[in-house]
């Protein structure tokens, strides 16, 4: 009976041990609950916080595979969401130029290196391009890095800003140069007007009819000087505010080539102007005026920079479904830096190669935009000491007139 009573205390023992074993375990369960509840609210807090940001935030495995990402490297790189919550290369997120450095820099940080940020070219899923500078730290595991988090900031505007800044510098470099070099160019042809005019009024009874004839004819060959110039300052503002009107009629090219060949030889005696002979070429729908103007400049460059004697060959064919008009010339040549350069406005090769041209620097610039407006090109090609080659290529668009219509030089 002790036996028993015994064993019934002993079962009453083992019965609230069990009860208190449930209750600590009810309370242990309850108490990882809420620990896995709070875990998760503060998941939630973290990535709400996250999407809130301008910026992309992510975290990164050992391996460089994407764990975490907000919602701005959905909207900025272009992918789904399913496809950011699965694990993928952050390495494809950049263009194949910067992947070696962003291997490199990652194992940098993975090893407790301080970086700051790093400029990138990141691609988006569709393949376009877009300048980011990431910043990173390690995530770590005791002693050892396991992965990195940071933020990637899309610099685009940044960059849109900088070169904003650049072009604006040089700007404001160019109008310097360009009030610098026209008041240089202005000066002398008015100079020489208001020399000539003061002898012609203050000396007019001791000059002969010849010595008034010199001076009228300074003063004239003067006063085209400021008309060329001001009419090029005009040009040149006409077509970058693209505000100059093309007059375009049905003219035939050969026409307007030889045309323009005749005069050049009388304004250069002393260089051997050749036209070359030609295949046939259809009526064009162009501006005569304007595309004279071009070739017309092209030839005086040509003549400034070539000695006296040597020949100038002009040439006008047809290149597929174009007409190609090319000015060769035996003079000092252009280097090959300098090729790219020549139809920007301002560019003056002659003030290295041969200062004693003068002129504003916009010619070229003005013959660019001109064969533009018209859906050509002009281009250039040289061998400094041997001359250079000038062409420009004008498209076949005529009228219904003019169509059939051929014309030979």
């Amino acid at each position: 009976m002790k036996d028993k009573q015994k064993t019934k205390q002993q079962l009453i023992a083992e019965l609230a041990e069990m009860r208190q074993r449930t209750t600590e375990f009810e309370a242990s369960e309850t108490e990882r609950k809420r620990v896995e509840n709070d875990l998760r609210e503060s998941e939630k807090r973290y990535r709400e916080l996250a999407d809130l940001l301008p910026q992309t935030v992510f975290e990164l495995d050992e391996a460089g595979n994407f764990i975490f990402v907000n919602l701005n490297s959905i909207e900025i790189f272009g992918h789904t969401l399913k496809e950011s919550d699965a694990s993928w290369p952050a390495l494809q997120m950049f263009a194949p130029e910067d992947r070696d450095r962003v291997k490199e820099n990652f194992q940098r940080v993975l090893s407790g290196e301080e970086l700051g940020g790093a400029e990138y070219t990141a691609l988006t899923k569709d393949g376009s391009r877009f300048p980011i500078v990431a910043y990173a730290s390690p995530i770590m595991e005791g002693n050892k890095g396991v992965g990195l988090r940071g933020i990637v900031v899309d610099i685009t505007k940044v960059k849109q800003l900088e070169e904003k800044v650049v072009e604006y510098e040089e700007l404001n470099e160019l109008k310097s140069n360009l009030l610098s070099t026209v008041s240089h160019e202005l000066r002398t042809p008015l100079a020489v007007i208001k020399g000539y005019s003061t002898m012609l009024v203050d000396y007019d009874q001791r000059l002969g009819p010849g010595e008034k004839k010199g001076c009228l004819q300074s003063i004239d060959r003067a006063t085209d000087r400021l008309t060329e110039l001001v009419g090029g300052l005009l040009d040149m503002s006409r077509l970058e505010a693209g505000l100059l009107k093309l007059d375009k009629q049905t003219v035939s090219v050969p026409k307007l080539v030889k045309e323009t060949v005749v005069e050049a030889k009388l304004r250069a005696p002393r260089h051997e102007i050749v036209l070359n002979p030609t295949n046939r070429l259809p009526m064009m729908d162009i501006d005569a005026r304007r595309i004279r103007q071009v070739l017309d400049n092209i030839i005086d460059n040509a003549v400034k920079y070539s000695e006296e004697g040597t020949r100038v060959v002009i040439e006008a064919r047809r290149v597929g479904s174009y007409v190609q008009i090319s000015v060769a010339d035996q003079g000092i040549g252009i280097p090959a830096e300098d090729l790219e350069r020549v139809f920007d406005r301002m560019y003056r090769i002659e003030q290295r190669l041969s200062p004693e041209v003068g002129g504003v620097g916009l010619g070229l610039a003005i013959c660019k935009g001109l064969v533009q407006e018209h859906g050509g090109r002009i281009w250039v090609e040289s061998k400094p000491g041997k001359g250079s080659t000038f062409y420009f290529n004008l498209p076949i668009v005529t009228t219904a007139e003019g169509q059939g219509h051929v014309k030979e030089l």
